[in-house]
């Protein structure tokens, strides 16, 4: 009898992790499949933008060109503008979230070595994202150059 109550204890207790378990799996999908579309979402706002600067970005050509600036510098002052276009929002979406996420990590009191952990995988992934968002800005500008110079 007793064995009996040990052995369904048991089982409850194994059923029981593995419910916990596929929690987390649900959790940790969810969190994943949130950060690809709120990656989506931001890339589609950013091309908006770039799109909107485009009247914008050819005036100032028209413009530069106008009053005799050099064919080399009329681009490097567009890419200027088009990189921190995208830029600047991307750096300091980041730098906010780095602060919340780091107050995550210390919240949960892990050791030193886990948070190194955290905070090494955190870092690179800051930086790739920081560095996917600038390139797609410079290939945004350099788009944008290329149809100002087709249009003139």
């Amino acid at each position: 009898m007793c064995l009996y109550k040990w052995e369904r204890n048991r089982l409850r207790e194994k059923n029981l992790l593995l419910q916990i378990s596929k929690t987390k799996i649900i959790n940790v999908s969810a969190a994943i499949i949130n950060i690809f579309v709120l990656l989506i979402c931001s890339f589609f706002v950013l091309s908006i933008k770039m799109e909107c600067d485009f009247p914008e970005q050819k005036g100032k050509y028209i413009f530069y060109s106008q009053g005799g600036m050099t064919h080399r510098n009329i681009r490097k002052s567009i890419m200027k503008e088009s990189f921190w276009t995208g830029g600047i929002p991307i750096i300091f979406g980041v730098v906010i979230s780095t602060i919340f996420m780091g107050t995550e990590v210390y919240l949960k009191k892990l050791s030193l070595e886990w948070i190194k952990q955290y905070a090494v995988k955190l870092m690179g992934t800051i930086t790739g994202i920081i560095f996917l968002f600038l390139f797609i800005s410079i290939c945004f500008g350099i788009r944008n150059i290329i149809r100002i110079e087709r249009e003139e």
